[in-house]
This record gives C-alpha cells, structure tokens and sequence, in this order.
C-alpha cells in the first residue's frame, strides 16, 4: 500500500467489511511514502502531523511483513491523550487489530497488515528499558520538541532508536518524527535542519 489507495479496510470476524478513507495532503503524502534515513514532519498546530505519523507505521509495514514498530512521546500520560488516541481514531481495537493495555502493544488484524507498533512513554523507566532492548522496523516520536503541553524527547532516546533498527528481514527501515516547528537550539533543528544530517528529511508546508 502507498498512500495513494486512501482507504485501509478489513473484515471483522462477524464478516463485516470496515474501511477507513484517507485523503493525505501532498505533505503528508510524502512524508508517509519517504524512504531516507529519517524523515522530520515540522509545521504549525493543525497541519495533520500526528496523522501522518500513525499512517506511517502501517505503510512501512505493508511493505515489510512482521515489521515491529514503536511510536514514542515524552510521557505515557501524553501518549495516551494523543498519539494514542490519533491512532485509535483510524485503526479502532477491535477491528484493525488487537491492542494489549498491559504490554501497550497493537497488532495489526489479519488483511490489515502483519506486523505490530509499541506505545512508549518515556517518563516510565520500564518503556525506557523497552526500547533498549528491541530489534526495531521501525520507529516514531511524537512532539520531541517541547511544547505547552509536552516536555519533548531527548536527543539520547532518538540514538537509542536508531541503534536498535535491526530487525532482520526488513527492506528498509522507517524513522518519522512529527512536531511543532522547534526552536533553533533544540536537537531536531540541528540534525534535521542545520546543518542538518546526510540522508535525514525536512518536511514543512
């Protein structure tokens, strides 16, 4: 799937068929189907980041079966009141798959994709341990700039995921980050923008 089909769709166990249209803007179009090293969507409130994002790790692993993913946030108190909840809005447990509140895991249903996204908040040392540990497909943060409501990610935990991109199999790996456009002096400016890094993309309206 790229994100020219616009919709997802799967049959539920009752046989009935749910489909979730998905109009991408040019932006986020992109964004979604870019293969660099790392991809960085910045933009003002509103302008669809979060969406992105989650679409993300469905693309990626339909084009990489068993892919495992892990979408990140600065505390599992904004994972759950955002990305979570963004994620939730186009992929409804119970239809587009399964999700484990112990394990904060989602896998994917059968005819969506094969593959599964681990939510972490990185206030809680056990999802810190988490991602540590795992041989990733791929990887997202939401909001690693600070914002009024988010104290951001460290630029440690961005090294500690790519380091971890190593799961085997996989044609390529995926790494987004999404957020409001950052202040110079933060890390995302200064790896994404400048001076910016080889193979890593800038994505602004």
């Amino acid at each position: 799937m790229t994100a020219n089909a616009n919709t997802t769709k799967t049959t539920s166990a009752c046989g009935s068929t749910h489909t979730v249209p998905f109009n991408p803007n040019p932006l986020q179009k992109a964004f979604i189907e870019s293969r660099a090293k790392a991809d960085l969507f910045s933009s003002r409130m509103g302008e669809g980041k979060s969406t992105a994002l989650c679409w993300s790790a469905l693309v990626h692993t339909r084009h990489n079966p068993g892919a495992r993913w892990a979408l990140i946030r600065d505390t599992w108190e904004n994972m759950q009141a955002t990305t979570l909840r963004t994620f939730f809005d186009w992929f409804p447990p119970g239809i587009f798959g399964t999700f484990n509140q112990t394990r904060r895991l989602f896998t994917w249903a059968s005819g969506v994709a094969e593959g599964e996204v681990e939510f972490l908040g990185m206030d809680d040392p056990a999802d810190a341990s988490k991602l540590m540990s795992r041989e990733l497909a791929g990887f997202g943060i939401d909001e690693p700039a600070p914002a009024v409501t988010s104290g951001g990610v460290d630029e440690m935990i961005f090294d500690i995921g790519l380091s971890r991109l190593r799961q085997p199999g996989m044609k390529y790996y995926g790494v987004k980050l999404a957020e409001n456009n950052p202040d110079e002096a933060h890390w995302s400016y200064r790896r994404f923008v400048d001076p910016g890094t080889e193979g890593f993309k800038l994505w602004q309206p």
